[in-house]
């Protein structure tokens, strides 16, 4: 019953504490604690975050000189006012030690007492039943060297030592703003808090529009992640992959296994390095997913740690040391399928004293969903409705296109008339009667005349030249085959792309404009994960003269193209977004009686920008 009533006064997390309270109540009982005393400290700060400094005011009672700083009562079980004074002396050291302020690195700010106020004692002293009804008021100044856009508040009252657990209730304030919804510090646990110097909180009398877009471009400025304490989930669920995205504070991790490190307070590289093992193996024996029935066992694609300042945490960046009390771990992990999944059905098992619950969002194509893993609780479970398959790429027949004139040549008699010439002069170098030029004349036209009918073959007209094509039409051709050309990458295995790139591509340019392609939609920022086609648009498209060199078909045509391609990568719900512009030169042909692009000349390719953004329910 009675770690139930604790758990519900406070908060779930705070069972963590039962064993220390039962040990201090059995101090209590045992007399090593006085007779009044709660065995618990409960303390209340107010911080106000400026440009330059931080104030904090620190009120506690005087039953925590008596946790604390072990004054004793006197005969009448009552507190000298001597002995408190002298308590409140040294309980500013403790408070301005063991109440901890870290930057955005992780590095400590030192901070200093500079103000110590009491409520009216009364001049017998304080009576022991009587130790919350007098407080203390303790000021502690932080100097900043620039406005912060970072804090990490905790506290550590009693320095480990102390079996009484201590409990802040915490508010901050920002210069100018509203004070932040308050929070609980339990001993060693830590609270991080993000200052917009730009846009600070607004005024207490703000209107509910303001506040509506206050809260909403915070929310955006944190890529939806501003809760530095909680663990989140991200579930896709793709064609050919099922990927599990996890970001969750390092503590919390820390509950299952402890990261070797030097120091407590910063966790290294090379200590950063060394965890990925221990890490793959924890994710990968637990949190199940099974697709189609079958479980099946993740591939660890990324572990990252961030600190504060990393928003983008998608983007893939150089190691470096993190502060152990405010680093978040992201993990990537991918359940390879063969095809696209029917059902899918995960289960998360890691829970902890201080995980409880964790919030989770799936992502199948644009339809998003929200879900919560909960200890006991069900687990997530998704079905296909079905789709239409993907419409086959169509070629663009070139059969009604400009063909050269032809026209019948009789072979058999031509091929006589040469041999008749060939055999008169022979007849003639050998001095041959005229008998002999009369009978081979004849031999050779009767075969002329008998295989006349059989041997006619078509040739091409030297002299006529293909109507140049219209601008219009080149410009429908080219279109559809630049627009196919993407198309093909909607598929994901390649031998499906190479069979969509040759309805619109040929020859040697078919394997370069695949790998060009691959290498455009790469974004090595994301750690060379290849990004999904959002939009392609012609800009801008002319028919050029055809001076192609080499033996460029007469029926072909030249096309210049300036075109954008819009390409996104998603993690951890946060979606890059990249826009690249290029610029070529085109050669069409039919071959086969179907359009094909066969050569191609890259002129320019850039940049036009990138942004990152989250996805919302509201914002597919």
């Amino acid at each position: 019953m009675f770690p139930g009533c604790i758990s519900k006064l406070f908060r779930p997390e705070l069972e963590s504490w039962l064993p220390q309270l039962l040990t201090a109540v059995a101090l209590t009982g045992a007399g090593c604690l006085p007779a009044f005393a709660h065995p618990i400290s409960l303390t209340r700060a107010t911080a106000f975050v400026q440009r330059e400094k931080m104030t904090v005011s620190i009120e506690v009672f005087v039953e925590d000189l008596v946790l604390f700083q072990r004054i004793e009562p006197d005969e009448r079980n009552r507190l000298a006012v001597r002995d408190i004074k002298t308590a409140m002396s040294k309980h500013k050291d403790f408070l301005a030690r063991d109440f901890i302020v870290r930057n955005v690195r992780g590095d400590r700010i030192e901070g200093r007492a500079k103000d110590v106020a009491a409520a009216e004692l009364p001049v017998d002293g304080v009576d022991m039943r009587d130790l919350m009804a007098h407080t203390i008021v303790y000021v502690l100044e932080f100097p900043l060297p620039k406005p912060p856009e970072y804090l990490t508040i905790s506290q550590e009252f009693g320095g480990g030592r102390s079996a009484i657990p201590a409990f802040v209730t915490l508010s901050v304030k920002q210069e100018g703003g509203a004070p932040e919804p308050d929070v609980e510090l339990p001993f060693g646990e830590a609270q991080s808090f993000r200052f917009d110097w730009d846009s600070p909180p607004l005024a207490a009398d703000a209107s509910r529009q303001e506040r509506d877009a206050w809260f909403a471009e915070r929310q955006k400025q944190q890529l939806g992640l501003g809760d530095f304490n909680t663990t989140y989930s991200f579930i896709y669920i793709e064609d050919f992959e099922v990927r599990h995205e996890i970001l969750m504070p390092l503590k919390t991790l820390e509950q299952w296994f402890r990261i070797d490190r030097r120091d407590d307070e910063f966790l290294e590289i090379e200590e950063q390095n060394a965890a990925l093992e221990p890490i793959e193996q924890f994710f990968a024996e637990g949190n199940p997913v099974e697709i189609d029935g079958i479980r099946v066992r993740p591939v660890l694609n990324r572990v990252e740690f961030f600190g504060l300042d990393r928003r983008d945490l998608a983007r893939v960046a150089q190691r470096q040391r993190v502060s152990a009390v405010s680093a978040r771990v992201g993990v990537i992990l991918s359940y390879r399928t063969m095809g696209p999944p029917d059902n899918v059905k995960i289960t998360w098992d890691q829970y902890n004293l201080h995980l409880w619950t964790v919030p989770a969002v799936i992502y199948v194509g644009d339809d998003i969903r929200r879900f919560e893993f909960v200890q006991y609780g069900e687990p997530f479970e998704w079905s296909s409705p079905g789709r239409e398959p993907m419409p086959p790429i169509q070629g663009v027949s070139a059969a009604a296109a400009d063909k050269p004139a032809l026209f019948w040549v009789p072979a058999g008699p031509l091929a006589c008339l040469v041999a008749l010439i060939m055999a008169g002069a022979v007849l003639m170098t050998a001095r041959a009667r005229w008998l002999s030029y009369v009978a081979t004349f004849c031999v050779l036209g009767g075969i002329a005349a008998i295989t006349a009918p059989f041997t006619m073959v078509q040739v091409h007209n030297p002299w006529h030249r293909p109507a140049a094509i219209a601008e219009p039409t080149a410009h429908l051709i080219f279109a559809t085959l630049h627009k196919n050309i993407y198309r093909a990458f909607d598929y994901r295995r390649e031998s499906d792309i190479y069979d969509a790139l040759a309805a619109s591509v040929d020859g040697k340019l078919l394997s370069d404009l695949y790998v060009r392609i691959r290498q455009g939609l790469a974004m090595q920022e994301q750690g060379g994960a290849v990004s999904r086609i959002q939009a392609v648009e012609l800009v801008e498209g002319t028919l050029r003269p055809n001076d192609w060199p080499g033996n460029a078909n007469p029926r072909g045509f030249s096309y210049y193209c300036r075109w954008q391609v819009e390409g996104t990568v998603e993690h951890w719900g946060h979606i890059h977004t990249r826009l690249n512009e290029y610029e070529a030169t085109f050669l069409v042909e039919p071959r086969h009686d179907q359009w094909k692009i066969t050569r191609l000349e890259v002129l320019n390719e850039k940049r036009v920008k990138q942004r990152i953004g989250v996805r919302t329910l509201g914002n597919t």
